[in-house]
């Protein structure tokens, strides 16, 4: 099974802390609510599926 939080960074998608360089007007956005990632996880690792999680910015 494979989750995605936020979108790509080539569509300008990706969830940024900080606005895109070459497109000011946004910082991507979240597809998946956070509240929704984590219920999704714990049920997966509950059920004894090996769960990892990657993020390249902030840790919540």
């Amino acid at each position: 099974v494979k989750l995605f939080a936020d979108g790509a960074l080539g569509s300008w998608g990706a969830a940024l802390i900080a606005p895109y360089t070459d497109k000011p007007a946004t910082q991507g956005f979240i597809l998946t609510p956070p509240q929704t990632l984590h219920r999704l996880v714990e049920r997966f690792y509950e059920d004894n599926f090996q769960v990892l999680c990657l993020t390249s910015s902030r840790t919540y």
